[in-house]
């Protein structure tokens, strides 16, 4: 397995910008992901990611107020989907990020997390 595309979580979850934090929560919950894509005027603007939007939460911002769009990340980061895993674990490592947008001719058709190549590292 040598390109992220096999590794990637798809289709992926978006969230519109004016979803209020509790919003963001529960569709979390319910779809069972820790990132989702934050949507805007139909294009993506930002990644959300579930630890991040709760520590938010924890340091003040309220919950029934506050919007997803106010603990988002931007920009995006973006793979191709012909990437290798050691190109995108060197990508991913030296940003920092935990999650990253699979594209292909620019479209996001997937999400690849640091999970999900540890995995296919540890299961080839």
């Amino acid at each position: 397995m040598d390109e992220i595309g096999q590794l990637m979580q798809s289709p992926v979850f978006s969230i519109g910008s004016e979803c209020t934090l509790s919003e963001a929560i529960l569709f979390f919950h319910t779809q069972r992901v820790e990132a989702l894509f934050v949507e805007e005027g139909g294009r993506y603007v930002g990644i959300a990611i579930k630890s991040k939007v709760i520590n938010k939460i924890g340091c003040g911002l309220s919950p029934e107020t506050g919007f997803i769009r106010e603990s988002m990340e931007q920009p995006i980061p973006c793979l191709d989907h012909h990437s290798s895993v050691l190109e995108a674990t060197q990508f991913m490592t030296s940003n920092r990020i935990q999650f990253t947008a699979v594209t292909e001719n620019r479209l996001v058709i997937g999400l690849l997390s640091k999970k999900d190549l540890n995995a296919g590292i540890n299961n080839p």
